[in-house]
């Protein structure tokens, strides 16, 4: 069975992240991934070189991955058919990767999913056109 369109709102490009989706946007297990990132968003070089290698570029130019950013993000959010995830920020205003909130969409009739959801589009709508040069190469 594919995902449909899993979402995610990340600071940052986390490698397990992206080594898991990828490979599957590639098998078209998953249909769409849209991401958001923001600005300042770190990148290490090694998942830049496997963004490389799997030809996301390509997938980039089929639409069957869209990429938006913000000026900033203190929430993330991961988001599949049947699950979400949310993460708050720290005292310092940065995205908490190390604690989230996740939930199914069977527990709880679907609110938190629906919110998670509602969230990422409310972002998406307001991101501005990603910019490749924006992004911290470390």
């Amino acid at each position: 069975m594919a995902l449909t369109k899993p979402l995610d709102l990340l600071p940052q490009v986390p490698l397990d992240l992206i080594h898991t989706v990828i490979p599957l946007v590639k098998q078209k297990r998953i249909i769409k991934l849209k991401h958001i990132l923001p600005i300042d968003a770190l990148i290490p070089k090694i998942s830049e070189e496997f963004l490389i290698k799997e030809g996301s570029n390509e997938l980039i130019k089929e639409g069957r991955i869209e990429r938006r950013m913000v000026r900033k993000s203190y929430i993330g959010i991961i988001l599949t058919d049947k699950q979400a995830a949310v993460m708050f920020p720290t005292k310092e205003g940065q995205t908490d990767m190390n604690f989230m909130f996740c939930n199914h969409i069977s527990d709880d009739n679907g609110l938190f999913h629906e919110w998670c959801l509602d969230y990422f589009l409310y972002i998406w709508n307001s991101a501005r056109t990603f910019d490749e040069d924006k992004l911290k190469k470390v």
